[in-house]
């Protein structure tokens, strides 16, 4: 397909980005996310394409960040198979096409055009579906909209910039306090918002070895780059 279209320009996102799934499907997480991407690598070498590549906050995990998150020259450390298939696919696109952007991008929130993809709309049809979802008060991120992200990414597109870049929003913030902003933004009371999720930990749910305590990204490389604002999230 690449070689037929011959594209100047190309954002990778395939991905198997689901934990359970990469949990469950070892070999399909390998293919997905680290063979695929070196082999499209490979091909935007043969062509002088341009190519930005999307990964994770999930790279990291196995050590806390700094107060201000990590920073692109950090360490990977991943926890989760995902995790690790991600920074593998990072290092396979980087030795393939050294001229290569490796997008770190955080949780996203905002319309998955009906798919309950997301922070917003997982919860939102969670909730539609007579749920009440926990979220983690221990579990610290700092999310983008999706569609934030997406204008970040097309501009990057033409910008000089290759290796790693961490794009996400200025606040770090719990999964609890991200979904109750994200309910309220959509419309609920606070105390309704309150009411439609439980409050928990990754330990209660047994999930202390493979959902990272904080994986918050400093973004401040992004923000010097970037006409496009990168925002925190609503409220």
């Amino acid at each position: 397909m690449l070689a037929e279209l011959a594209p100047a320009r190309i954002v990778l996102c395939t991905a198997l980005a689901r934990l359970d799934q990469c949990d469950a499907y070892p070999g399909l997480a390998q293919e997905l996310n680290v063979a695929f991407p070196e082999r499209v690598a490979r091909a935007a070498t043969a062509q002088g394409a341009r190519l930005v590549f999307v990964s994770t906050d999930l790279v990291f995990g196995a050590v806390a960040p700094p107060s201000s998150g990590f920073v692109e020259a950090h360490d990977v450390g991943p926890v989760s198979c995902y995790g690790e298939s991600k920074a593998a696919g990072e290092r396979a696109v980087l030795e393939a096409l050294p001229d290569a952007l490796v997008v770190r991008l955080p949780l996203m929130f905002g319309d998955s055009l009906g798919r309950g993809l997301g922070a917003t709309d997982s919860l939102l049809a969670a909730i539609g579906r007579g749920m009440r979802p926990t979220l983690f008060e221990d579990e610290y991120r700092t999310p983008l909209d999706v569609g934030v992200a997406g204008r970040a990414l097309v501009e990057l597109l033409d910008a000089d910039v290759s290796g790693v870049l961490h794009v996400a929003g200025r606040q770090r913030i719990s999964r609890h306090e991200l979904g109750l902003a994200l309910l309220t933004a959509a419309g609920h009371k606070p105390v309704q918002a309150r009411a439609a999720v439980v409050a928990g930990t990754r330990q209660q749910a047994g999930l202390e070895a493979s959902r990272p305590a904080d994986v918050s990204l400093d973004a401040s490389r992004a923000r010097e780059l970037l006409s496009v604002e990168l925002p925190g999230p609503p409220g």
